[in-house]
């Protein structure tokens, strides 16, 4: 009976270690990334024409999450818990990852009306085509500043 529950244990103990091993590795791949100013080949927004030069395609996606996010952006809400002529400053980062999905949006803003009108815009950015790094499709981290001055 000692030798049967010693058995089981030693069991259950190898199982456990095997699933946290699993685990790791899945979070380590979902936090692994590079950096928006050293991929080789940048995400890109969908209305977005791929061209030769990769610092136009970065221009072009920048230039559409702006556009996104100035059409989207609830600045009278926002201006309602400042003072007039108050320069808002909110700052957003989040992975475009390898399927080009938006991922791990992390918004720091003045307030919780700023910060969850910010998430709720990021979290609708449609989905783009993946960046890319030696031929792989991969994860890459984005940062955006919305600055806006209340009225």
């Amino acid at each position: 009976m000692k030798i049967k529950l010693s058995v089981l244990l030693f069991i259950l103990t190898i199982l456990s270690i095997k699933s946290q091993e699993i685990i790791d590795e899945k979070e380590k791949t979902q936090t692994e990334f590079i950096e928006w100013k050293d991929v080789e080949i940048a995400p890109l927004f969908n209305d977005c024409k791929r061209k030769k030069k990769e610092e136009k395609n970065k221009k072009c996606t920048k230039d559409k999450i702006n556009g996104f996010i100035h059409l989207k952006l609830n600045t009278e809400l926002i201006s309602k818990e400042f003072k007039s002529r108050t320069l808002v400053e909110i700052k957003i980062e989040f992975i475009i990852n390898s399927n080009g999905e938006i991922e791990n949006i992390k918004v720091d803003g003045p307030t919780e009306t700023a910060i969850n009108n910010v998430y709720e815009i990021f979290s609708l950015l449609p989905k783009m085509s993946p960046g890319m790094n030696n031929g792989k499709a991969v994860n890459v981290k984005y940062k955006h500043f919305v600055r806006f001055y209340t009225f």
